[in-house]
């Protein structure tokens, strides 16, 4: 949140005070370069031109030759509609990193509400305690109540399994369509109909060849404040402004796109390796396989606990997680008491 914050003030200091740093010939008095500081620091908000462009809009407009009084509203208005706007430093950013906190955040909670949907936490002995007396044990034998046991908790550990792969399967699917829309939704406000340009900023770099970000990203213009366009005073000294913001601006936009880049490619690695695990004949019969055995130790090894070792208390004990433990609980109260049965065996021996 304290991050947040400082982007926030920031990005208003940078809108409201825009600090440019404009640089002048040496031989100006200081009066103008004064003026000239302050006429491009408030104009260049909104008019901004490369030495390119604004030479082609020189040459290409002829109502300059016009009377100031007849050429001044068109060209105001042309003006506005021919310069090419910067990107103020973190102008979208506050909202992608609002968003990848709040999904992320959104993600961690299904994940361990998905991992501990089964895992009530819940006490044996202190519930067991007001409710002893009232236990209806039936007529049922030890080999009975054992296999309903068994069975009840088998089933239930299937069930878990399925309800855990399909949310499993819908929170990869979620990461992957979310990782991809942020992805998407930085490059449409930072370079629209160019998805790769952070990798030709890579590849630049790495061939020593011209930044191809320079265009979205300019750290130079040449500022022409309206008024000298108006009055057609191009004797005037020209103004370069550097954009220092944009340099920053650059480092963090690049820094975004490889992050976003990496997570999307990691989320689609992931859904396609569990899609192919699910799908694959060979993994779904060694899963199967794998899981019959399990469940069938798992059932005569309860079935043997209860029938030779666990007595009247025993038979409470297992009815009352049956009714009110979860899968994972019964598991492990199961295990410690099968614990207890073979420390106790060996002690005896």
């Amino acid at each position: 949140m304290q991050i947040m914050g400082i982007i926030t003030m920031f990005n208003y200091f940078v809108i409201y005070g825009n600090p440019m740093v404009c640089q002048h010939q040496a031989h100006h008095s200081a009066t103008t370069v004064a003026l000239g500081n302050a006429d491009c620091l408030y104009s260049t908000r909104f008019y901004l031109y490369t030495a390119m462009g604004f030479e082609e809009y020189i040459e290409k407009n002829e109502e300059l030759a016009k009377p100031v009084a007849e050429r001044f509203p068109s060209l105001e208005r042309e003006v506005f509609r021919r310069g090419q706007p910067v990107d103020i430093i973190f102008k979208h950013t506050p909202l992608v990193f609002l968003t990848l906190t709040v999904g992320y955040v959104a993600m961690y909670f299904s994940g361990r509400w998905i991992l501990e949907a089964d895992s009530q936490v819940m006490s044996i002995v202190s519930r067991g305690r007001g409710q002893r007396q009232s236990a209806d044990l039936g007529d049922a034998n030890s080999t009975e109540l054992a296999d309903a046991v068994a069975a009840q908790l088998i089933a239930r550990h299937r069930r878990g399994d399925y309800r855990a792969s399909v949310r499993h399967m819908l929170l990869k699917v979620f990461a992957f369509v979310f990782n991809s829309s942020m992805f998407v939704f930085m490059n449409m406000n930072v370079a629209p109909g160019n998805i790769w340009w952070g990798l030709s900023y890579a590849a630049s770099q790495i061939d020593y060849a011209d930044d191809p970000t320079d265009t979205i990203f300019p750290i130079k213009v040449l500022c022409f404040p309206l008024l000298r366009i108006s009055t057609k005073s191009f004797g005037y000294p020209t103004l370069l402004c550097q954009l220092t913001a944009n340099y920053a601006n650059k480092v963090l936009y690049v820094a975004l796109y490889y992050y976003l880049l990496l997570v999307t490619a990691v989320s689609i690695w992931s859904l396609l390796r569990f899609m192919v695990a699910v799908l694959s004949c060979r993994c779904r019969t060694y899963f199967y396989e794998v899981t019959m055995e399990c469940h069938s130790r798992k059932a005569r090894n309860i079935c043997e606990m209860i029938d030779k070792r666990i007595g009247v208390d025993g038979y409470y004990v297992l009815r009352l997680l049956d009714r009110m433990a979860s899968q994972r609980f019964a598991e492990m109260v199961l295990h410690r008491l099968h614990c207890f049965i073979c420390e106790t065996e060996n002690e005896a021996a």
